[in-house]
């Protein structure tokens, strides 16, 4: 009995002197973008946008802060996908149009518009300016799918229930990133079908 006393004093006191020592380590935990590298034949992805990287080399993987951005991580969760595409794919590149020294990051739309791009300097690329880049885009969708739902009610209250309809579907598709805006379109849709 007094072993078992012993072991749960000892082990209560190894825990409170490296309590301090894991809550440092935890402040500074390193969470990782999830860039995944496109094959040249790896098809598009139907994500709400899409960042491509294209690093001028390998090596730039490992020492970018692109990897390990907490706001790059955050896009990535409300379906931004984040691809890094090698500099030997000649085919998605020439769809990109990249002609402009590498690295370079391009933001495109669904329909793969390009939207956004950055780069092109040979110059690294910093994690702020592409975050910058990023969230530029996305509160523009963010704005246009407020924008969808403000009409579709104005045609609610024109009596055009079908177009409303219509409206709110496109937002509803948007769920993943705009997951307050779906939920209300998602409701006035349930209205609608009463």
């Amino acid at each position: 009995m007094r072993h078992w006393s012993a072991l749960r004093a000892g082990t209560v006191a190894a825990l409170l002197m490296t309590w301090p020592l894991a809550a440092a380590m935890s402040d500074r935990s390193v969470a990782f973008v999830p860039w995944k590298v496109l094959d040249p034949s790896s098809p598009s992805s139907g994500a709400l946008m899409i960042l491509y990287w294209i690093p001028s080399q390998p090596d730039e993987l490992k020492r970018s802060d692109m990897v390990h951005s907490k706001t790059l991580m955050a896009y990535a969760a409300r379906c931004v996908a984040m691809r890094v595409v090698r500099a030997d794919d000649s085919v998605r590149l020439a769809s990109l149009d990249v002609s402009q020294k590498l690295p370079l990051a391009i933001l495109v739309d669904a329909e793969g518009k390009v939207i956004g791009r950055l780069g092109g300097g040979g110059a690294p690329l910093r994690s702020l300016d592409v975050e910058m880049m990023v969230r530029t885009a996305f509160d523009e969708r963010e704005l246009s799918a407020e924008a969808m739902l403000d009409t579709a009610r104005a045609r609610v209250a024109a009596g055009d229930r079908m177009s409303a309809a219509d409206l709110y579907s496109q937002v509803l598709a948007q769920r993943c990133a705009f997951p307050r805006l779906a939920k209300e379109a998602h409701r006035a849709l349930r209205k609608l079908e009463r």
